[in-house]
């Protein structure tokens, strides 16, 4: 924030601007580069959130009864009957601390990690926003410098036509020159309107770049201003912009992100370690309050095979989704027969009504038939029929 005031009021309306202070305050003012220090900022936040899975867990309830007991259904010979009504407090606090949870704490590296990438994207977004200020600073530059030679042209134009009046009027010359010199200077001055359009044009765009309002006044300097433009040229110019581009080395953080949250789903696989204790203050008076407390400790083990089925790059492909029961997960696998016959008959007679349903399979292999013995019979005491159209392909 202190950034930005100051370079706005070192570029305050009327103020001589340079290239090197309009690519500055591209990088600072533009709309995409805040928006990405916001996205910075955002991925901080979400750092504290990974964070308070870890941080201890307090919390309290009070309440107030009034209440009868049955006194029966303890059993106890003594004590029988229904109590008069009584008042009962209760006052409970618990705190409960995660000791050792490794997948939490692989997701808050990888969120760590994630700050780091978001912050390469915002300076990537910045390099990108104060270049594109300087192009359009570039731009409204040309353009008032064409308005200044249309300027110029549209002057010579004028004296040109001035001379041909008065050639015209002396004699010497005919007045189709006249009519040429009144052609010349409608088109310069067309040429002229339409460079000043385009001036203010590119004014637009560069105030919008640099995130100026619209009727903002400002000179443009042909100096290029104070600043280093210690570029490496040739062969050298390759391998530094590999290392120094901050879109790539965010593409490598980000990498690095990902790596680190696969290795805390597969981390949800091992044992996690809590402790927690509680408090209790009760009784039927708030001056006779007697307190009772439990420590505790747990691990918790969560076996599941999702991160096996995820890392397969065959479920990957296929997209089956493994079926979960109860706290663990299992995957079905399910197999298909293979499209091939197996052979599992001899092959059958030559006037046998099934060799013809065999013959559209390869030789030497036959399908699997259940038939009944009856309906086996009726077929093989009757002839084939004429035509055996009606079977597609071998199969019924």
């Amino acid at each position: 924030m202190l950034i930005l005031l100051t370079l706005a009021l070192a570029t305050a309306p009327g103020d001589t601007l340079t290239l090197v202070k309009a690519v500055e305050l591209g990088r600072t003012r533009a709309i995409s580069a805040v928006v990405a220090r916001i996205g910075t900022r955002v991925a901080d936040i979400r750092v504290g959130e990974r964070r308070a899975d870890l941080l201890p867990n307090v919390s309290g309830a009070a309440s107030l009864t009034r209440q009868t007991l049955n006194l029966d259904e303890f059993g106890i010979p003594l004590a029988k009957g229904i109590t008069d009504p009584f008042s009962l407090f209760n006052l409970r606090l618990r705190v409960q601390q995660t000791i050792y949870d490794p997948a939490a704490f692989g997701r808050l590296a990888a969120t760590r990690d994630s700050v780091a990438a978001a912050g390469l994207d915002a300076q990537a977004a910045g390099t990108i926003a104060g270049a594109t200020a300087g192009i359009a600073f570039l731009r409204a530059l040309s353009a008032e410098e064409t308005v200044v030679a249309r300027e110029a042209d549209s002057a010579v134009a004028s004296r040109l036509l001035d001379q041909a009046r008065q050639l015209n009027q002396a004699g010497i010359t005919a007045a189709i020159d006249v009519t040429r010199s009144e052609v010349n200077v409608a088109t310069v001055r067309a040429q002229l309107a339409v460079a000043r359009n385009l001036r203010e044009r590119t004014r637009l765009d560069l105030y919008r770049a640099l995130d100026f309002p619209a009727d903002t006044t400002m000179n443009l300097s042909h100096q290029i201003g104070t600043g280093t433009t210690d570029v490496p040229t040739g062969r050298d110019a390759t391998p530094f912009a590999l290392t120094h581009r901050r879109d790539l080395e965010a593409e490598r953080q980000r990498l690095v992100v990902m790596e680190k949250g696969r290795q805390a789903i597969r981390a949800e696989n091992l044992p996690s370690v809590a402790a927690s204790g509680a408090l209790t203050e009760s009784g039927r008076k708030t001056s006779t309050l007697e307190n009772t407390w439990m420590p505790s400790s747990a691990s918790r083990f969560r076996s599941s095979t999702a991160g096996a089925a995820s890392s397969d790059p065959a479920s990957r492909v296929s997209g089956s989704k493994p079926r979960t029961s109860g706290s663990g997960t299992s995957s079905i696998r399910s197999t298909s027969r293979s499209a091939r016959p197996r052979s599992t008959w001899p092959p059958p007679p030559s006037n046998s009504p099934w060799r013809r349903i065999g013959s559209g399979w390869p030789s030497g292999s036959w399908p699997r038939l259940r038939i009944d013995s009856r309906r086996a019979s009726r077929a093989a005491s009757k002839p084939p029929p004429p035509s055996p159209g009606w079977w597609r392909g071998g199969t019924r």
